[in-house]
């Protein structure tokens, strides 16, 4: 992807823009939160982390909060999806057949031409293993 006339690499650009604001907020909220507006500590804050019910909350935050319990349909499309993506890397590491040629299209239009191998096919293959179990425990425990 070109920004600028410049090559880069989207997946990172975006991981580290989420990793900076994610740290900006979560320091903001653990340490400075008696000086921070009520609205910024209600949207970083969700759940079991959230301010008792007596606490005055925004509408507008309010209304834009989606139970939990909403989720379940990501559970099902994860669980199909996580093992579409264990297939496939099974058959480009295990039976050395090559990769669809849509998927290094994809690759190269989102994270550059010029990337390289940074791991090995062992650890690819056991990542993709425990993202599988990761997403078959979670939609159990859910009852999906």
């Amino acid at each position: 992807m070109y920004f600028l006339g410049e090559e880069i690499n989207f997946v990172w650009a975006v991981l580290l823009t989420l990793t900076v604001v994610a740290s900006i907020f979560g320091f903001g909220v653990n340490y400075i939160e008696w000086c921070l507006p009520q609205v910024l500590s209600d949207v970083f804050r969700y759940g079991k982390t959230s301010h008792p019910q007596t606490q005055q909350k925004f509408a507008l935050l309010d209304a834009l909060e989606i139970p939990k319990h909403w989720f379940s349909h990501f559970y099902m499309f994860a669980s199909v999806y996580a093992g579409a993506a264990w297939l496939a890397c099974a058959g480009v590491y295990l039976f050395k057949s090559p990769a669809p040629e849509w998927l290094l299209e994809f690759l190269d239009y989102w994270t550059t031409s010029s990337r390289k191998e940074s791991t090995g096919s062992e650890a690819t293959f056991l990542a993709m293993t425990l993202l599988c179990a990761q997403v078959r425990v979670n939609a159990a425990m859910k009852r999906v």
